[in-house]
Parts: structure tokens; C-alpha cells; sequence
């Protein structure tokens, strides 16, 4: 049962994670008009 929950709440903040990560790129490639390599994108947002 506590396996089941822990493994929920590591995959909800996980895919919230990714999404405030997209967010926050969109917002950064919009501002600045120019776009990252994604392999790059994907380190920050993970190494962070």
C-alpha cells in the first residue's frame, strides 16, 4: 500500500517536474527569440 502511494507521488511530481520545466523554457525561448538544443534544455531542466 505505502509502496503504491510512494510511487504515485514520485510520478505526479515527476511529470510536474517536466511540466514546469516546459513552461519555464517556452517562456525563456518566447522572451529571448531564439531556440536551445533540446539535449541541453533537457540537462538543465533535470540537473536543476
Amino acid at each position: 500500500m505505502m509502496r503504491a502511494i510512494t510511487r504515485g507521488i514520485v510520478a505526479g511530481t515527476a511529470i510536474g517536474a517536466a511540466l514546469v520545466g516546459a513552461g519555464a523554457m517556452w517562456r525563456y525561448v518566447r522572451t529571448t527569440g531564439k531556440k536551445t538544443p533540446s539535449s541541453i534544455t533537457a540537462h538543465r531542466v533535470w540537473g536543476s
